[in-house]
């Protein structure tokens, strides 16, 4: 539509041209005759001119003869009589973010559940403001949630708790860092994406700025940690407790006494030196409270 605008006014301009150029019986007075018409034409056509900041700001046109949306937008611009004005938006406000602050739970492939916190700015697509239109943000928001739970679910589900979120830092985790990249090109990064198409909208950058195992996903990590290091402590006892090659200790007694002593030193602040002991029997002789010298 807005090249049929430019035709309308490239063919007027000629008509002047034509009309009172050099070619006129008048050619002193050809010039004064243009800027008064130029003059009267602006003044009935004021209404049809439009003059958007760039980048900021579109409006969307109905054309009631062919029952059809147009887009005008950037720099100065004209519609036609007939045509009216469908809707008028800013960029800059008509916007709107979804978030999840409180994390999404995706099971790992080793069982786990990670809460993933997750941004995506929506704002209207400039070149693109008709599909904009003909939906309501609700719509594209669907869109956005469903793509982003697919990409989630696939990304987490084919790794482990620790491949996402590491040891005592996610910062220093590889599959932490690849989540964040891969998340951030979902929707093809500076590419215009399908859905970003079919809705009008751009997502500009999307962001995964946390994820954490879950609460029951935290409890049974530690369980089944702590497990491991009774059974690390319980072995130590029972090679240690070797006499000319032949355990004066039973496994179920080891594992008795290292529970016991585990206990033991979690109510009690003490300094004992571990140094030299296995990681699973300095974690229960030391379970965070004693002041052990390692």
């Amino acid at each position: 539509m807005k090249v049929i605008t430019d035709l309308v006014i490239w063919a007027f301009t000629l008509i002047l041209l034509l009309a009172f150029g050099n070619h006129t019986p008048w050619p002193n007075a050809s010039p004064v005759i243009s800027i008064i018409i130029w003059i009267l034409f602006l003044s009935i056509t004021r209404k049809w001119w439009f003059v958007l900041t760039e980048g900021n700001m579109g409006v969307v046109l109905f054309d009631p003869l062919f029952n059809q949306l147009s887009e005008i937008s950037g720099g100065l611009s004209m519609k036609l009589p007939w045509e009216s004005i469908y809707k008028t938006i800013d960029i800059r406000k008509d916007i709107f973010t979804m978030k999840h602050l409180d994390g999404e739970s995706y099971p790992t492939i080793n069982g786990f559940l990670l809460e993933v916190k997750w941004i995506v700015v929506i704002s209207p697509n400039i070149g693109h403001l008709v599909n904009f239109v003909r939906f309501k943000p609700e719509d594209a928001q669907v869109q956005v949630r469903a793509r982003v739970t697919a990409f989630l679910n696939a990304f987490i589900n084919q790794h482990t708790d620790n491949e996402v979120i590491g040891g005592m830092s996610k910062k220093s985790s590889p599959g932490f860092h690849d989540l964040q990249n891969e998340f951030e090109n979902i929707f093809d990064g500076p590419h215009l994406h399908q859905i970003e198409e079919d809705y009008g909208i751009w997502t500009g950058r999307p962001e995964v700025f946390d994820v954490d195992l879950d609460m029951e996903s935290q409890k049974t990590r530690e369980t089944k940690g702590k497990v491991e290091a009774l059974k690390e402590a319980a072995d130590f006892l029972v090679e240690g407790s070797k006499v000319k090659g032949k355990p004066t200790m039973t496994y179920k007694e080891a594992l008795k006494m290292a529970q016991t002593e585990h206990e033991t030193r979690k109510a009690e602040s003490f300094d004992l030196d571990v140094s030299g002991l296995p990681s699973g029997m300095q974690s229960f002789l030391l379970p965070g409270i004693g002041k052990g010298k390692t």
